[in-house]
């Protein structure tokens, strides 16, 4: 099929009535140009356009493919029953339309998505770089959307600041949402492949190079976004100005291809901040790691603090960005900022309190008696895949601290990953006894007695879920 230009698409959605198929796009109303020409959002295959339809309040993005995409139906039909099935707050409704737009005699495919009205993250982060909080609350949701796409056994595979949308709600708190699913990996395309590789800021150096198409391929990305937001919360706008070239955060392509050779890296890997460097010195780690090794974001995270370096990742950065700004905790206060809860702005996804991370980088310095310090390590071998380590020391952990909840989903989830599922069921069995409300232990059961075959037992779990707001 040999498919339109771009000029072709603008000249026949000036007439909505004639050119389009779908019966609520042919009474909408095209957004303009002040020349009263339809105005296209351009992108890599295809150019969207935004409609209006007075008859039923709603706006769509109508996205029109300027080249061919393998297998187009075939994918969106894919993406649309996972999405089904996942239902996750922070993705929006869309449709494939195989007869969308009429080109002089010829029908072409177009995909009608919700029109999400708000900031992109880069515009967020830039308006609210004097406002800390703000960034506390916004690093707060992220996280948390990392576990919920994980456990969805998907990725979006394209994360960066233009996909990432902050909306404002009618009380005026926030909710994040998350647009263009075209490369998205969900498991029933695992051989399709994809001919799409993400924005190269938000990229590992190996995907852009192998063209990897998997679950594991926003790992990087989660780490680029969180580490750039946190930096900047700490520089603020003097950082933006210096480092920010429009078309990313902080972070560029050519950073991750050598980051000892990286203004950015190097300023920030000096910052008191030990958070920073914590967050800085794993970027710089990633980058010469395979992608499977980068560790998840939310094993490396925990509350407002990042899980320290071990003495031999300091080392290893040390080597690569020379000597970091030695600075005791004590001598670093942390900025007080009125924060709005997470939980009111993203109500789906609860966030608590939690204490300082001790310093875990060896065995020896952890108290007998300091189950929080076990279950920050355990989350750092878990990051970097070594399960047994991590599960000895969430066992150690409940020992210490036999009713924490968030515990034994921890181990449940390495037991899981080692394939183990029973074990990881009881676990989640125990968190759910001491958490009731804990939402998410019942969708990672659900999933997991799904997994087993106990379908009435996955259903009541995810119900569960639902009901708690985890779905």
């Amino acid at each position: 099929m040999a498919w339109p230009a771009n000029v072709d698409y603008q000249e026949a959605i000036q007439d909505p009535r004639v050119s389009l198929n779908d019966e609520e796009l042919r009474g909408g109303q095209v957004v303009c140009t002040s020349l009263g020409l339809p105005m296209p959002w351009s992108g890599n295959f295809a150019d969207v356009y935004k409609i209006h339809c007075p008859a039923t309040g709603n706006t769509w993005a109508v996205k029109c493919f300027t080249r061919e995409v393998p297998h187009l139906q075939e994918r969106y039909q894919s993406i649309t029953e996972h999405l089904q099935r996942a239902r996750l707050p922070f993705t929006v409704d869309f449709r494939y339309l195989e007869q969308g737009i009429r080109i002089a005699t010829t029908w072409y495919p177009v995909l009608k998505m919700c029109w999400v009205e708000g900031l992109k993250l880069d515009e967020f982060v830039k308006e609210h770089l004097e406002r800390p909080g703000n960034l506390e609350m916004l690093l707060d949701l992220w996280v948390k959307l990392v576990a919920r796409l994980r456990e969805a056994h998907m990725a979006h595979a394209d994360l960066q600041h233009g996909n990432v949308i902050l909306v404002p709600q009618s009380d005026g708190s926030l909710a994040l949402r998350l647009i263009d699913y075209d490369g998205m990996y969900v498991p029933a395309l695992a051989d399709a492949g994809s001919g799409e590789l993400g924005h190269s800021a938000y990229q590992h150096p190996q995907r852009l190079r192998d063209r990897i198409y998997n679950g594991e391929v926003d790992r990087f990305s989660h780490l680029v976004i969180y580490t750039s937001i946190r930096c900047l919360s700490v520089g603020r706008r003097e950082s933006w100005q210096q480092f920010n070239n429009g078309d990313d955060l902080l972070f560029c392509n050519t950073d991750f291809a050598a980051p000892g050779q990286s203004p950015v890296f190097r300023t920030f890997w000096k910052s008191e901040d030990r958070n920073v460097r914590a967050l800085v010195g794993r970027l710089a780690l990633a980058c010469g790691q395979r992608l499977e090794q980068v560790p998840w974001l939310d094993r490396v995270v925990d509350g407002e603090n990042a899980v320290l370096l071990t003495p031999s990742e300091e080392k290893e950065v040390t080597s690569l960005l020379g000597t970091p700004v030695q600075t005791s905790a004590a001598a670093q206060p942390r900025t007080q900022a009125t924060i709005q809860p997470a939980a009111a702005v993203f109500p789906t996804l609860r966030s608590g309190p939690s204490p300082p991370i001790p310093a875990v980088s060896g065995k020896a310095q952890i108290k007998p008696d300091d189950a929080y310090a076990y279950n920050s390590r355990g989350n750092a071998c878990f990051g970097k895949g070594d399960l047994d380590t991590a599960i000895a020391d969430y066992t150690e952990a409940i020992r210490i601290k036999p009713d924490d909840a968030r515990v034994y989903c921890n181990r449940g989830e390495a037991h899981a990953k080692k394939g183990d599922l029973d074990k990881a069921i009881a676990d989640f069995t125990k968190a759910i006894q001491f958490d009731p409300e804990n939402g998410s232990a019942y969708s990672q059961r659900g999933s997991y007695n799904d997994r087993k075959g106990e379908k009435r037992k996955a259903e009541a779990d995810l119900a569960e879920a639902k009901r708690l707001g985890y779905s």
